[in-house]
């Protein structure tokens, strides 16, 4: 599930315990969302947890966080990826010219 749409879900159970009474407090909001992510946002979440102070932050400065998180991660991946397939042509052109 990507975080926009984990947003809208979220954001749709706020609005509604708003309008039974039954809010809570941003930092409660902020925890909440956190731990209803998919597991595999779990390294990300333990990142933010470590380096931001989530009494202070706001669930709109949370997504852009997750969001900065993914995106880096995405291309860490995209250009290992890339290195790999480079090593990979590099030895198979070393076994060729043998």
């Amino acid at each position: 599930e990507s975080i926009d749409s984990a947003f809208v879900r979220f954001n749709t159970i706020i609005t509604s315990l708003k309008a039974l009474d039954e809010g809570y407090s941003s930092k409660n909001y902020v925890r909440k969302f956190l731990r209803a992510l998919h597991p595999k946002w779990r390294a990300k979440v333990t990142s933010i947890e470590e380096s931001k102070d989530l009494t202070s932050l706001s669930l709109d400065e949370l997504i852009g966080n997750l969001k900065a998180k993914k995106e880096s991660s995405d291309e860490e991946c995209s250009t290992s990826g890339s290195e790999d397939e480079e090593y990979a042509m590099a030895v198979m052109n070393t076994f060729y010219y043998i």
